[in-house]
């Protein structure tokens, strides 16, 4: 005699386990392809932190009016690449307008090493509502600076 349950209640709990299963693997599809946003149809959020905080754009060497010099911002921290670690983040993550000079402090340290008065940025910082521009008259002193509210996706495609 076979002990293996049959009959309606194991094509209940199978039906009931595809169902499940669907659900789990398709629901956040619903958000994405057809904006329908619940409480239980919760979207995909993948990498949602990347780029945050990160400057791209120019740190630019003057003495007087003559530039001299052309940095990125991994040259201008002194990096090769960003770090690798938990939740994309780390040290010099610029997040408000005070942080851009703590960003670019080492290059204000050596600022004499390369023959330069001054450091100007011009570029755009990574946040979650997008890119929002940013240009610095002299990052050193703090002032002279400019970042406009986060903007389009033209200003994404600015550094690419």
């Amino acid at each position: 005699m076979d002990s293996r349950p049959s009959g309606l209640p194991t094509q209940l709990r199978r039906a009931g386990f595809v169902g499940i299963a669907l659900f789990i693997l398709l629901a956040p599809s619903a958000g994405q392809v057809f904006g329908v946003k619940h409480l239980l149809l919760r979207e995909w959020v993948m990498y949602s932190g990347v780029g945050v905080g990160i400057p791209r754009g120019e740190f630019r060497i003057w003495r007087g009016d003559h530039m001299v010099a052309t940095l990125s911002p991994l040259e201008a921290l002194d990096l090769p690449a960003y770090p690798s670690v938990i939740h994309y983040t780390f040290a010099h993550r610029v997040l408000d307008d005070a942080d851009l000079p703590a960003f670019a402090a080492r290059l204000c340290e050596a600022l004499a090493d390369h023959d330069g008065d001054r450091v100007s940025f011009e570029g755009v910082v990574g946040t979650r509502a997008g890119w929002r521009r940013a240009q610095h008259g002299d990052v050193c002193k703090g002032d002279g600076h400019q970042i406009t509210a986060a903007g389009s996706q033209r200003e994404a495609e600015h550094d690419r």
